[in-house]
Formats: structure tokens, sequence, C-alpha cells
């Protein structure tokens, strides 16, 4: 107990001091520590997350806030309905059975949610190949999104899958959860002094 005790105290003052020096997090989280050499042994990730990474996170984590008040909005309406919520056909904007349709929202939550714990984890996470892929999946998905919106408002009686409003909203919602992650995943660890 006592050596746990001890292990705890020593990755605490390891942190502090990590967080107390003026190098980028990517270096500090590489050097663990060096005052005293006792930092050796410090698990990765244990450094705080840089600034600029808390940003990509808050933003992440609106969009999946976002994204989950809308399945559970949807799901409400569909269980025990509410006045003050939209009927549920106006949240279904296709032909998918709802069951079908509510596994594929609770899998794109349980993925957004690993995405903001890999963000969390630091710089030493990212990933320029992703960064290219998820950038233009992104790009594809927001331009199908915002064409789908600007048809429902253009023509004059388009069909009802261009005019569905909530789901449209939402497909733009999740394709900027994309490009915030390919965002994240471009850019470099601040160097020191940046901070």
């Amino acid at each position: 107990m006592d050596a746990d005790r001890d292990s705890a105290r020593h990755f605490e003052a390891v942190n502090a001091e990590c967080r107390r020096t003026s190098r980028s997090h990517g270096e500090r989280c590489a050097r663990r520590g060096e005052a005293g050499g006792v930092g050796r042994l410090m698990p990765p990730g244990i450094c705080e997350a840089e600034p600029g990474d808390r940003r990509y996170t808050y933003v992440l984590r609106c969009l999946t806030l976002l994204f989950a008040l809308r399945v559970a909005a949807q799901a409400v309406q569909r269980w025990s309905p509410v006045d003050g919520l939209a009927p549920f056909s106006e949240f279904q904007g296709s032909a998918l059975p709802y069951s079908l349709l509510l596994a594929i929202q609770l899998l794109l939550l349980a993925l957004m949610i690993a995405a903001i714990v890999d963000v969390e984890g630091g710089p030493h996470r990212r990933k320029p190949r992703a960064a290219r892929v998820l950038r233009w999946i992104g790009c594809v998905y927001m331009a199908g999104s915002v064409g789908r919106i600007a048809v429902g408002l253009t023509f004059p009686d388009p069909p009802v899958w261009f005019t569905a409003w909530i789901p449209a909203i939402f497909h733009v919602i999740l394709a900027l959860f994309v490009l915030t992650l390919a965002a994240y995943h471009a850019t470099q660890p601040l160097r020191s002094g940046e901070a």
C-alpha cells in the first residue's frame, strides 16, 4: 500500500514538473519529467493536453452532445411523445426501420466518444494519414449534406428526403465532427513558448 502511495506521489510530482516547464507537450511527455531522472517510469499520456487540444476536445464534445440530444429526442418521441418536441416523423429522414437507425446512431455515438478519448490523449496520438482520409470524407459528407439542404430550399416541390430538416441539419453536425477531427490530426503540437 505504501508503495502505491509513493508511486502515486511520484507521478503527481512528475506531472507537476511537466506542467511547470515551458516545453511543448510532446517534448514533456517524451522526456517524462527528467528532473532528477525520476520520471522514466511515467506512463504515456499522463501529461496534460495542450491548450489547442482542449479546444478540439471542447468542439468535439459539443458536437457529440448535440447529436446525442437528437438521438434522445427521437427516442422520446418514439416511445413517450412530448408536446414540446417535433413529431417522431420529422426526425426520420429515411425509410430505415427505427430499430436499425437507432443502432447506427448508438454506434456513431460510441465512435464519437472513442475519438474524443483519443484526442484527449494528447498530441502524441496525432495521425497525419488519418487527417487526410478524414478531411476527404468530411468534405464529401459536408458537400452532400449542404447540397441536400440547398436542394430542399431551392426547388419548389423537392422529394421529402430533401426537406427532412432535422436529419439534414444533424448530418451537417456529423460532417463538422469529422472535419474537426481531421483538423486535430492535421495540426502539429505546439513548439516551446507557443502555449
